[in-house]
């Protein structure tokens, strides 16, 4: 389930960013990337600090 919400973000990010840029679709990667896990990590990455948006505040009580 994760796994298909991972695709579902990708895929969506992708046609947004074609819609948006008129890039073609060959400058993208075919497949995600990431595996879920790398893409939540705040650490092991020299960019986690800025490759997502956190928002764990929002969940927190």
């Amino acid at each position: 389930m994760i796994e298909e919400v991972l695709l579902d973000g990708f895929e969506a990010g992708v046609n947004l960013c074609l819609r948006e840029t008129n890039l073609p679709l060959r400058t993208f990667p075919e497949h995600c990337p990431y595996l879920f896990d790398d893409a939540m990590s705040t650490t092991g990455y020299a960019y986690a600090d800025n490759f997502l948006c956190d928002t764990r505040q929002d969940w927190e009580g």
